[in-house]
Order: C-alpha cells, then sequence, then structure tokens
C-alpha cells in the first residue's frame, strides 16, 4: 500500500490494457510507458482479459478496459472481478475507458465499484490523474450477490466509428494519398526531434495556450499537446519549440492527407 494521495510507483507495477482496438491499446501502452510502468500485457476483450488474469494467477495491480467490445464488455469484466470470480483480488484498481459519457454505463459502473472513468479520447495528463486518483481510492469490496444484481448494459449494435476516437495526427497518415510518402514524412520528423527535445518548456511556463491553424503557426510557439503515430507510438511529445523545420515537417505530413490541420500550442 502506499500513503494517502501520493502517486504509485509504477516501476513495481503490473497493468492489462483491455480494448479491442489495437490502437487505443497501443496508445494507452505508450503512456504507461512514459509512466515507466513494469509490466504491460494486452487484451482485445473482456473474456480474453478474464483468460489473461487467471494465466497469470491474477498477478496485476491495475485493469484499464473499454466497455464497449465483445466477447465480454468491460462492465462483465469488472462484475466478474469484483464477485471474486477471478485469480485477481476483488479490490483490483480498475478504470473503465469509454467513446462517450454515457449516464447509465457510469452509473452501472458506479455500482460496481469502478475504480476510475475515462471518456476517450485519453490524454496522457487524464490517464496519469486518473490512475492517481483510483490507487489512492480505496475499494470496499460488497457481498457478491450484491454485484450480481447489478443491471446488465448491453453492447451497443452500433460502435463508435474509428474517426471518432482516433486523433486527428493518426488519420491523416491513413488518409494519405501514399501511405509511404506518409511514412517517409514521419521519419523525417523523428529526425528533428533529436534537437527539438533539448529546449522542452514544461506546461506549467506556457501562455495563451489554443488550438491554430498549422499554417499559421510562427515558429517558437510551443507544443501543447502529445502526438502519436498510428501504432500509438509517440512522435512528439508536448514542450517542444516548434522551429521552421519541424514546422515544415509537420505541414508536409498534413497535406498529404487533404485534412484542415490544426495544432494546440502555447507562447513561453
Amino acid at each position: 500500500m502506499i500513503a494517502a494521495n501520493q502517486s504509485p510507483d509504477y516501476s513495481n507495477l503490473r497493468f492489462l490494457v483491455a480494448d479491442d482496438k489495437s490502437f487505443v491499446r497501443g496508445l494507452v501502452q505508450s503512456m504507461l510507458l512514459r509512466l515507466q510502468v513494469k509490466q504491460i500485457k494486452h487484451a482485445s476483450s473482456g473474456e480474453e482479459a478474464l483468460t489473461t488474469i487467471n494465466a497469470n494467477g491474477g498477478r496485476y495491480d491495475c485493469v484499464i478496459s473499454d466497455w464497449n467490445m465483445e466477447p465480454g464488455n468491460g462492465i462483465e469484466l469488472l462484475r466478474s472481478l469484483r464477485m471474486g470470480k477471478t485469480e485477481a483480488p476483488a479490490d483490483i484498481c480498475f478504470i473503465m475507458l469509454t467513446g462517450h459519457a454515457d449516464a447509465h454505463v457510469v452509473n452501472t459502473a458506479l455500482a460496481l465499484d469502478v475504480s476510475g472513468y475515462i471518456v476517450k479520447p485519453v490524454s496522457f495528463e487524464n490517464l496519469s490523474k486518473a490512475i492517481h486518483a483510483a490507487w489512492n481510492r480505496k475499494i470496499s469490496v460488497k457481498d457478491p450477490s450484491v454485484y450480481e444484481k447489478v443491471e446488465t448494459v448491453s453492447t451497443p449494435n452500433t460502435v463508435d466509428s474509428v474517426d471518432k476516437i482516433t486523433p486527428p495526427w493518426v488519420m491523416w497518415v491513413r488518409r494519405a494519398a501514399s501511405q509511404d510518402a506518409a511514412k517517409a514524412r514521419i521519419e523525417k520528423i523523428r529526425q528533428e526531434v533529436a534537437a527539438a527535445q533539448k529546449s522542452k518548456v514544461a506546461r506549467a511556463q506556457l501562455k495563451n495556450v489554443s488550438n491554430r491553424a498549422i499554417d499559421l503557426i510562427p515558429p517558437g510557439l510551443v507544443l501543447a499537446e502529445d502526438i502519436y503515430t498510428d501504432d500509438g507510438n509517440l512522435l512528439l511529445a508536448e514542450g517542444i519549440v516548434l522551429n521552421a523545420s519541424l514546422l515544415n515537417r509537420l505541414k508536409e505530413l498534413a497535406s498529404e492527407s487533404g485534412e484542415t490541420v490544426s495544432l494546440k500550442v502555447g507562447e513561453q
């Protein structure tokens, strides 16, 4: 156990990430790696998550799960854990993900003593805050019969479209006329990052943070959001000063997709 209102020692923690979309799993994993989590395992459904948990003897410290997936949604996964039907402790830290703030889903998750809740799209800041809060929230497990009586939430027939939960930067690459050209642009951006990393600015130091059309961003502004690639890997971290060369590379990538592009930036 950790002292109240303290962040966990991530280097000793094991996480299980359950989501039916590989991009989301990769995205969450990249954020957990930034927190220096010891071990991260994946599952693409609630049923697979249960199998993975039991195969590992329940030795996980936190489950981060989407609710809308099949077979076995996140609500039923949480119910099984709280009822003690798995090898994991019934009070295991459990953070629910969803593509929309559905009140019925939220209320059901709360009735099942969910530890935390995040509405997609997931950001590093929101995820780290949710883990911190969930880790400090003690779960007093009820009798299994209480959880068994909680109403079931059916997975909707129409799931959230990829466009609604996928960050624009990923969509630019997917929609590019030439995938090879778009990937080449990304590699050029990576080459620019090493120099830009040396002059990172803390988010707290930024002023006048706003979304701006990329064509109207002058060199010297600071990126105020993380940018990820299609596989969920971090391409550019917030705090990087956007010099002229890096801006040109980003504009080239955006032009491949024909998208209207804006970035969240701030002033030093």
